[in-house]
């Protein structure tokens, strides 16, 4: 028995083509699966970045707009940019010049120039139109 396993063994040398069409198939529906998972990944933290520069920005602001005496002119109407890596820089231009992200910086001191309301919008994609 085993003489006759071995000897059709070595008559048969490869895969035959239904078992490399089930590999195959096997292979497709794990990328079919895995894509939309890694995309939904890269969106999610995508927008967890977004966030972590916005509470970075504001707490940078307030600090500053508390530390200079309440006074909003410097910070403002400001914008922030960040780069592909996430690392903010500000003050920056509306259109900064290879800029991931964009953030503008509105602060509203008109009820209580001790807790200003400080709103900091992504502004990425352009300026949002009401």
């Amino acid at each position: 028995m085993k003489e006759m396993i071995k000897k059709m063994r070595e008559e048969r040398g490869g895969f035959t083509l239904a078992e490399l069409l089930v590999v195959v198939a096997i292979v497709a529906v794990l990328v079919a699966i895995a894509v939309p998972l890694f995309s939904s990944s890269l969106s999610s933290a995508e927008d967890a970045v977004k966030k972590a520069n916005e509470r970075s920005v504001k707490a940078e602001v307030t600090t500053g707009y508390l530390a200079d005496g309440f006074d909003k002119t410097k910070y403002n109407n400001m914008y922030y940019s960040a780069n592909d890596k996430g690392d903010l820089t500000g003050p920056a231009s509306a259109a900064s010049e290879g800029a991931k992200y964009v953030y503008k910086v509105t602060i509203d001191d008109s009820t209580d120039k001790t807790k200003p309301t400080i709103t900091v919008t992504d502004v990425t994609d352009g300026e949002p139109t009401n």
